[in-house]
C-alpha cells in the first residue's frame, strides 16, 4: 500500500526554500547598507583648497547702475486755426514727431507751420501793435533767421521779417503785406510733440476752426535719478551724480541738469524710452581715480552694520582689509581701501574669516 507521508514531506520542504528565500531577499539591503556605513567611515573629504586673486589698480571706467524715473504729462490735441480752402498736402503723420517750426500741411498753396509759444496767435499784427503775442512774434522772426523788432511792439522791422517769412510759405503778393497772419501758424502744446492720429485729409475742405487735426501722445515732462532696483518708483528719493560723473541711457550720453539729479535733454531721452515707461536703466560713470582697485566681487565680504571688507595676506596670516564699493560690473568690484597693486584676496573665504574686524 503506498505510504501517503511522501506528499507531505515534499511540502514542507517547499514551504522550508520559500521561507529561507525570503529572508534573504528582506536581508540583503540591509547587508548593504551596512557595508556602505563602514566604508563612509573610512573615507575622508579633500578639504577645500581656498582661491586666491589678485589685486589690481583700477584704469578703467567706473560705472554705477542707475534708474532714471520718468514722470508723462498728457497733452492737448492740436486744433486747426481759422483757416479757409482746401488740403493740399500734409505734412505730418501719425506715430511722427512734430518740432516746432516744422510744416503741418500746405492749404491753398500756403504752407501751415507748427510753432510753440506761450499762447496762440489770435489776432493779425500791424505796425505799432504790442502785447505779449507781439514779443513772440519777434522772436518767431529771430529764431527764422529773418527781420525782427525788439521787446513787445511790432516796428518795422517786424513788418520786413513778415514778409520774408510769408514769402517762404507762399503767401500770395508778400511783399505787399501789412499784416501777420495768425493763420499760417498751428500752435503746438509743446516744442517737440508726438503725433499719435492725424485727422487731415488732402483733397478735404480746410477744418473748421478749433477741430482736432491731431491728438498727441503724453509728453516726457520730467526725469530725476534714483537708486538702481527699487520697488516704488514714485516715493524713491532722487539721487543726485557726483562731479565728473556722465549718465547714460542705452548707449548714448545725456546732460545733466545744475542740480545733478535731473535729465536737461529730455527730447534726446524720449527717443531711447517706450511710451508711458515707468523707469528707464541708465549707469553712471567716471574715470578711474587714485588708490581704486579692482578685485572679484565674491571676494567682498559684507560685515555686520554695513561694513564691508576683503580678506588679504598669506594662507598662515590672514587679515580682514575694509573697503568701500566705488562701482563694477561682469563679476569685478572696485574698491577703495588699504590694498597695493599684487596683494592677495580671498575668494569666498571660509565662514570663520567672513568678519570685517
Amino acid at each position: 500500500m503506498p505510504s501517503i507521508r511522501e506528499p507531505r514531506r515534499g511540502g514542507r520542504l517547499l514551504r522550508a526554500l520559500t521561507l529561507a528565500g525570503a529572508a534573504l531577499w528582506l536581508a540583503a539591503p540591509l547587508a548593504l547598507v551596512v557595508v556602505l556605513t563602514v566604508q563612509s567611515r573610512t573615507v575622508e573629504l579633500t578639504p577645500a583648497r581656498p582661491v586666491w586673486a589678485t589685486v589690481e589698480a583700477n584704469a578703467g571706467q567706473v560705472t554705477e547702475p542707475i534708474d532714471v524715473v520718468l514722470e508723462w504729462q498728457a497733452v492737448s490735441p492740436v486744433v486747426a486755426p481759422a483757416w479757409s480752402g482746401t488740403v493740399q498736402s500734409v505734412g505730418v503723420t501719425a506715430g511722427s514727431t512734430l518740432s516746432s517750426g516744422q510744416p503741418v500741411a500746405v492749404i491753398d498753396g500756403v504752407t501751415r507751420v507748427g510753432y510753440h509759444s506761450q499762447q496762440p496767435f489770435y489776432r493779425p499784427l500791424t505796425q505799432g501793435d504790442g502785447g505779449q503775442d507781439a514779443a513772440a512774434l519777434n522772436t518767431l522772426l529771430a529764431q527764422a533767421g529773418f527781420d525782427s523788432g525788439e521787446g513787445d511792439r511790432v516796428t518795422r522791422s517786424t513788418l520786413a521779417g513778415v514778409r520774408s517769412f510769408a514769402a517762404v510759405l507762399g503767401v500770395p503778393n508778400a511783399d505787399e503785406l501789412a499784416a501777420f497772419d495768425p493763420s499760417w501758424l498751428v500752435y503746438l502744446p509743446a516744442p517737440v510733440v508726438d503725433v499719435s492720429t492725424v485727422n487731415l485729409v488732402v483733397g478735404a475742405p480746410a477744418p473748421p476752426a478749433g477741430t482736432v487735426i491731431a491728438e498727441l501722445d503724453d509728453r516726457l515732462a520730467a526725469a530725476r535719478l534714483a537708486a538702481s532696483g527699487g520697488d516704488d518708483e514714485t516715493e524713491r528719493p532722487a539721487l543726485a551724480a557726483g562731479e565728473g560723473q556722465q549718465l547714460t541711457v542705452a548707449g548714448v550720453e545725456l546732460p545733466l541738469a545744475d542740480d545733478r539729479e535731473n535729465v536737461a535733454d529730455l527730447v534726446a531721452l524720449r527717443q531711447l524710452v517706450a511710451d508711458e515707461a515707468a523707469t528707464v536703466s541708465g549707469q553712471l560713470s567716471r574715470p578711474a581715480g587714485d588708490r581704486e582697485w579692482v578685485v572679484p566681487a565674491a571676494a567682498v565680504v559684507a560685515g555686520a552694520d554695513g561694513v564691508t571688507c576683503v580678506v588679504s595676506g598669506t594662507p598662515d596670516r590672514l587679515h580682514s582689509v575694509g573697503v568701500v564699493v566705488v562701482g563694477g560690473q561682469l563679476g569685478r568690484a572696485i574698491v577703495t581701501g588699504d590694498l597695493t597693486a599684487g596683494d592677495r584676496v580671498s575668494v569666498k573665504p571660509a565662514a570663520e574669516l567672513r568678519r570685517c574686524e
